[in-house]
């Protein structure tokens, strides 16, 4: 199937196909650029999207995971990525929300 796939693409439409690549999947087990699809049989293929109301942090829940990875692995063992990843959040959100922090408290 791959094969008469690529034949079609690069003859037909003039492209050239990166055959290491390529794939035959569905389009729910596929990212593209980082997204994924669903399909929702009332609306079609659609896109999934991770975007939302983005999570709202405390000093308390910030110093509480600081803390938490402190106690269980040294207190070497901190630092912002950990601390990112333990609240759920991607490094640089948490770096966003903690400079946010620090200059709102000074």
């Amino acid at each position: 199937m791959l094969a008469s796939i690529t034949t079609f693409i690069e003859k037909k439409l003039g492209l050239i196909v990166n055959a290491e690549k390529s794939r035959i999947s569905r389009p729910s087990n596929t990212k593209f650029l980082g997204f994924g699809f669903y399909y929702d049989s009332n609306k079609g293929l659609e896109k999934q999207s991770n975007r939302g109301p983005k999570k709202e942090l405390s000093i308390d829940q910030i110093v509480d995971a600081a803390v938490a990875i402190a106690d269980k692995e040294g207190l070497s063992s901190v630092s912002m990525n950990r601390v990112a990843s333990s609240l759920g959040l991607t490094p640089m959100y948490f770096t966003d929300i903690f400079l946010a922090k620090m200059i709102y408290l000074s």
